[in-house]
């Protein structure tokens, strides 16, 4: 199954450093799912980049009478290697990817002359996302994209580093940014994974006598393999 199975129904809302408040043009170095070495069965996605451009932001207090501290413009410089982690075990994850797994699609299209906006949510699947981390070199490396990156506070009044991400990187940088391949009908066009349900669903249409039949230990491989001899 997918590691990012259930992205298509979510919404948008390394040694490297992590991202700190401000704004970033950021080139696309690595792309990959990992395991945690601490906690078993966790997985992380991790986005690692250089940094082409950086504007810096502010951090805020939780007592917010107390002045939002300035993120020195000198926090980051232009070669510098940052990664965004993403603990997908959260329910925020699927949601936070897609938003990055949209932006970099619509990145794509752009590069390739193609209008960023026919991109949609819609089209960011498990699959799509799947291409894009693959274990044998994504599509999207040397990609530009843009990052935004700001403090919330959790229910916890914890502070958290929240990124969004965009295709529009500004004219002032494009002209200086070399063209990749274009991947975007390669990963789109992709044949889509079939769920487990769907499978299901399908085996029981042709044997109706197996609707009680339990499939839990059986994989996507298994269910496939026992439609096909139907």
């Amino acid at each position: 199954m997918s590691d990012f199975a259930g992205i298509e129904n979510a919404s948008i809302t390394g040694s490297s450093r992590n991202l700190e408040p401000g704004s970033y043009v950021l080139r696309l170095d690595g792309l990959k799912v990992i395991e945690s070495k601490r906690a078993a069965g966790t997985k992380y996605a991790i986005i690692e980049c250089n940094v082409r451009s950086f504007a810096p932001g502010v951090r805020p207090h939780l007592d917010e009478s107390v002045p939002p501290t300035p993120v020195p413009a000198s926090a980051f410089t232009v070669g510098d290697e940052v990664a965004w982690k993403v603990n997908m075990t959260l329910g925020s994850a699927m949601s936070n990817l897609r938003g990055f797994g949209l932006a970099v699609m619509q990145a794509v299209a752009l590069e390739s002359g193609r209008d960023p906006s026919a991109i949609t949510e819609a089209q960011i699947t498990p699959t799509v996302m799947d291409t894009l981390f693959a274990p044998n070199g994504s599509p999207a490396i040397g990609l530009h994209v843009a990052a935004t990156a700001f403090v919330i506070f959790t229910r916890a009044d914890k502070p958290f580093t929240k990124v969004s991400w965009s295709y529009e990187i500004g004219a002032d940088i494009t002209p200086a940014l070399a063209a990749v391949p274009d991947p975007l009908d390669a990963i789109l066009a992709a044949p889509e994974e079939p769920s487990r349900d769907i499978l299901i669903t399908e085996i029981v249409d042709k044997r109706p006598d197996l609707a009680a039949f339990d499939f839990g230990p059986y994989d996507i491989e298994r269910l496939q393999t026992t439609l096909d001899n139907l």
